[in-house]
């Protein structure tokens, strides 16, 4: 093993494909039969798509990189999703386009289509199925199909979208543990509800991560993280080649000056409004610290299934408010708050939350799970806490009575940030893999 760790949409007309017949759907969990359905079912998907290579078309010495995902934009292909996963995908295109390469974005979608999103072309793949086995293939055939094995690359922007392969061109991206969540958070089947079904359950989701992960021989890890769980987990180190590239942020040269009145204290949620980032944890702290504190303002900032939980618990709160902003817009819109909570219960790489936070100079006190600790060094750069609302009330308001503690944490947060998590930093790790991997003889790509 070598381990170099080196720290809007145009919707144009669809493009018609045989619909997926029913007999595919009951047979796509039978094994027996599903590399036979798959099969015939790519050689429809090949043949509709064979038009779309005029999106990649390039000059001869010119790099294709095929990037694979569930969804990068939604469904129908007329919105970009907003997470992580899109983000990095997204800065990553860029990276490409910057060394003169052509990004793609292979997805599943409703039905099929092909769009472009600011110069960056998007294939929607028409599928009825959730992210897992069943996805992934399409997406592998059609993406092969649109490029050269001997010069392009193809990246599973996941790898949770991985496919095995020998393709010495392929890159998978590895973003974290997610299998420390509570085992509710990632199955509801049946079986969990009792003790024998939940270590089933998770025993499954361990063996599928390790087969993910070593499905494909170039991985790039967003933290060190998982790495140590590999180790401490398999007798064996992996094989192939593996880069850890902690995730980055923007970062001005100077910390935003706060612009409200110093003895308000601005407090900001940042993420996805889901049960598994905390929200539910948060918003028992909110509701008891308001109580001995009137001074603290609180926002929460994003979307998602929980959104009416946290509006109905909050109605009538004059110092709690709901906004939404875009990726681009993170280092603006944070620089009005003094502290950015990271209340997650698990499932986290070295999050964008914690980076725009400590690269706009905010407080940042967070959950002790996952890549965090990769990022926040617990007294000096940040405060750290169990996933539990005593102790994440117990440090948040630890923080908002000590204004000399806050000063201290923000002025090593944005030092941190700006030497370890800055965006020209990770371009250039990126930069290093995309050309060694290309320059990779692939004499075996399947």
């Amino acid at each position: 093993m070598k381990i170099l760790n080196t720290n809007g949409c145009t919707q144009s007309n669809p493009i018609v494909i045989s619909p997926i017949s029913p007999l595919f759907l009951l047979l796509a969990d039978c094994e027996t039969f599903l590399g036979e359905v798959v099969n015939e079912l790519t050689k429809q998907i090949m043949l509709s798509y064979r038009t779309l290579l005029c999106l990649t078309q390039s000059k001869e010495s010119e790099v294709k990189v095929v990037f694979t995902y569930y969804q990068f934009l939604d469904k129908l292909g007329k919105g970009r999703e907003i997470g992580g996963v899109e983000t990095y995908i997204w800065n990553l295109s860029e990276v490409c386009r910057e060394m003169g390469w052509e990004p793609c974005v292979v997805q599943c979608a409703a039905h099929s289509f092909q769009t472009q999103v600011n110069h960056l072309p998007v294939i929607g793949v028409a599928s009825s199925h959730p992210p897992g086995r069943q996805w992934g293939y399409p997406l592998y055939r059609v993406a092969s199909s649109l490029i050269d094995a001997e010069k392009d690359i193809l990246i599973f922007g996941a790898d949770t979208a991985s496919i095995p392969t020998r393709n010495r061109h392929a890159i998978s991206i590895q973003h974290g543990i997610y299998w420390d969540l509570p085992i509710r958070s990632i199955s509801k089947a049946r079986r969990c509800k009792a003790y024998w079904g939940r270590r089933l359950e998770k025993w499954r989701t361990v063996r599928r991560a390790i087969h993910n992960f070593n499905s494909c021989y170039n991985r790039v890890c967003v933290d060190y993280n998982f790495l140590n769980w590999y180790r401490a987990t398999l007798p064996d180190e992996p094989d192939g080649r593996i880069w850890v590239i902690p995730n980055c942020v923007h970062i001005p040269s100077v910390p935003p000056k706060r612009n409200h009145k110093p003895d308000t204290i601005r407090i900001v949620f940042a993420r996805r409004f889901t049960e598994y980032r905390g929200t539910r944890l948060i918003a028992k702290v909110i509701v008891t610290l308001m109580k001995e504190h009137r001074n603290i303002q609180f926002t929460f900032a994003g979307s998602g299934p929980d959104e009416d939980y946290l509006r109905s618990t909050f109605r009538g709160y004059s110092n709690v408010d709901f906004v939404q902003y875009v990726p681009e817009e993170a280092i603006s819109v944070l620089s009005g708050y003094d502290i950015s909570v990271v209340p997650s219960i698990g499932s986290e790489g070295t999050t964008f939350s914690v980076a725009e936070a400590m690269g706009t100079g905010l407080v940042v006190v967070a959950t002790a799970v996952g890549g965090i600790t990769n990022m926040v060094i617990d007294g000096y750069n940040g405060i750290l806490a169990s996933p539990t609302v005593e102790s994440f009330r117990e440090k948040l308001e630890m923080v908002i009575v000590n204004d000399k503690l806050r000063r201290v944490l923000a002025a090593n947060a944005f030092k941190t940030a700006k030497c370890a998590f800055n965006h020209e930093k990770w371009k250039t790790a990126w930069r290093q893999v995309l050309t060694e991997v290309a320059g990779t003889k692939n004499s075996s790509a399947t």
